[in-house]
């Protein structure tokens, strides 16, 4: 794929894309209300899907240029002799849609390098400002894991910042509760906020958060991807408590 297609394909992808979650902007609250809080979540595979669709054409956008590269420019040179004029191709231009290609890849780099060195900045403090969770809330967090079906209790440590409730970690993922966890909630309140967290590793939704993250990184410049990403988590937690409260009720149901 040349240049200059592939610069008109990125402009119109990204262009639908931009549509595609405007719309989707507009319609997840009422359709959640609908719908549930998951079908609402599940809305945001479609910029997704649409990513890896062939190109489609707008009929309200302009048909994009043939080439962005000028055409080259020849110097003639006259043969003495009475011999026919010769062109000769000068030094070639700038290729406009490859530097365009080039700033986008590297912002796309710069982006997401910035965000790694900060999630690994966090998960380092972490790391230094926690300890392995110990006392009474070990019995409400084997509880939730029984209820997930975990052959074992995550990862799961206690910050002494008071950071979380949280998950993170992708492929070492760990659950931070706050260090006064025990004291500031109840009992039921624990056992609800280890079974939320241990849902979202159940459910990969950390797998889910680093596809958004990637996706970002693609739509770097476009500030409603940034936007659009906020709603995303927020659809992430609210269909996280809709699995969870909907597990609580089979279990109900069960006894």
């Amino acid at each position: 794929m040349s240049a200059d297609s592939l610069l008109s394909w990125a402009v119109q992808t990204g262009i639908s894309i931009t549509v595609l979650t405007g719309f989707i902007l507009l319609i997840r609250q009422p359709f959640a209300r609908r719908y549930g809080a998951g079908a609402a979540y599940a809305l945001w595979v479609l910029p997704l899907i649409r990513l890896f669709m062939p190109p489609i054409t707008l009929p309200f956008l302009p048909a994009p240029p043939i080439s962005l590269v000028p055409s080259l420019p020849y110097a003639e040179r006259v043969i003495p002799g009475g011999l026919p004029v010769q062109t000769v191709p000068l030094e070639a231009p700038l290729n406009i849609a490859a530097l365009l290609i080039a700033l986008w890849l590297g912002g796309a780099v710069l982006w997401l390098s910035v965000q790694c060195i900060q999630q690994k900045a966090f998960m380092n403090r972490i790391q230094k400002e926690s300890e392995p969770l110990s006392g009474r809330a070990v019995w409400a967090a084997k509880r939730a894991a029984d209820q997930l079906g975990f052959p074992r209790i995550p990862n799961i440590r206690r910050s002494t910042g008071n950071d979380g409730p949280l998950v993170t970690g992708l492929f070492n993922p760990c659950i931070i509760l706050p260090h006064e966890f025990e004291d500031n909630f109840t009992p039921e309140q624990q056992h609800f906020a280890l079974l939320h967290e241990m849902a979202h590793l159940k459910r990969r939704d950390l797998w889910a958060a680093f596809a958004s993250l990637l996706f970002r990184a693609a739509n770097w410049p476009n500030p409603l991807m940034h936007y659009a990403a906020r709603k995303f988590r927020a659809d992430q937690e609210a269909a996280c408590d809709a699995y969870v409260l909907e597990l609580s009720n089979h279990e109900k149901i069960d006894r």
